[in-house]
C-alpha cells in the first residue's frame, strides 16, 4: 500500500479546480487534493525527490509531521507567482550634458565606498550616488558633492523602488574613467548601464519587493557601419584623445 501524503489543515483552503485539472505547475505535479487538504506529493520536473520529514507549524489532522522537498507552496503563492508579478518600464532622468550609472550592490556602506571611489579617482567630477536599502529601514542612502545631482540620485533610485540598486549621476566626467573603480568596490555585484543615452530600466515588481531585469539604453541599430563609418570611428576616438 501506497503512503499517504496527504493531510487535514483547517487553516488552507482546497486548490482550485483549475489547478487540479493541471498536470504541472511551476515544475510541480500536482495530484487531486481533497477539501481541506494541506500537502501534496510533489516531484520536480516529473523526477522523484529525497523527501525529509518537515515539521509544520500548526498541528494537523493526521498528526503535525510531513513530508515534502522541495518546499511545498500554497495555492496562495502559486496565484501570486502567476497573476501579481508585473513589469514596469522606469524612464531614468539624466542630467543636461552627464552621464548615469545603474548598479546592483549589496551592503549600506556602499554609498560611501562609491563616493570614495570617484572622488578619489576624478576629483574635480561633480556626482550625486543613491542606494536603495533591502531590509532593516529600507531607506534610500545618499551622498555626493553636488546637492542638485544628490537629489537627481535619490529621484531616480526612489522611482526605480528596487532593493540592493544604486544609482550615479555625473557631471565634468565621464563613466569610462571611473567604471573600473566602481566595479573594484567589494560590495558592488553587477551594472546594468552607463550612459549618456535616455534609458528606461525594465523592472518587475512582486508582493515581495522590486527587482531590474535590464535596460533599454538608447536607440536600436539603424545597420551595419560601412568602410566609411568605421574610418569616422577610428578618427573619432584619435580626436577625443583615447587612441593614439
Amino acid at each position: 500500500m501506497g503512503t499517504n501524503h496527504e493531510t487535514t489543515a483547517p487553516h488552507l483552503r482546497p486548490w482550485p479546480a483549475s489547478f487540479r485539472r493541471s498536470k504541472a505547475v511551476l515544475g510541480y505535479k500536482i495530484p487531486k487534493r481533497t477539501h481541506q487538504s494541506a500537502i501534496f506529493r510533489a516531484e520536480w520536473r516529473n523526477k522523484p525527490v529525497k523527501r525529509e520529514t518537515v515539521r509544520t507549524s500548526e498541528p494537523t489532522g493526521g498528526g503535525d509531521l510531513h513530508s515534502c522537498n522541495p518546499p511545498c507552496p500554497t495555492p496562495f503563492q502559486v496565484v501570486f507567482w502567476f497573476f501579481t508579478m508585473e513589469l514596469k518600464s522606469v524612464r531614468l532622468e539624466i542630467p543636461d550634458g552627464g552621464n548615469i550609472i545603474v548598479g546592483q550592490t549589496h551592503f549600506i556602506k556602499s554609498v560611501e565606498d562609491i563616493y570614495e571611489a570617484i572622488v578619489n579617482t576624478v576629483p574635480q567630477m561633480k556626482f550625486g550616488v543613491a542606494f536603495n536599502e533591502a531590509s532593516g529601514p529600507c531607506l534610500t542612502r545618499a551622498d555626493g558633492n553636488d546637492p542638485d545631482l544628490k537629489a537627481l540620485a535619490i529621484r531616480n533610485a526612489t522611482a526605480l523602488a528596487a532593493g540592493h540598486v544604486f544609482v550615479v549621476v555625473m557631471r565634468e566626467g565621464y563613466p569610462i574613467n571611473v567604471l573600473g573603480r566602481i566595479k573594484d568596490v567589494p560590495e558592488v555585484c553587477s551594472i546594468f548601464c552607463a550612459t549618456a543615452n535616455p534609458v528606461e530600466v525594465i523592472v518587475a515588481e512582486t508582493p515581495q519587493g522590486r527587482g531590474i531585469l535590464g535596460v533599454v539604453d538608447g536607440e536600436p541599430p539603424k545597420g551595419v557601419e560601412t568602410e566609411q563609418d568605421a574610418a569616422a570611428r577610428v578618427q573619432f576616438l584619435r580626436k577625443i584623445g583615447y587612441k593614439r
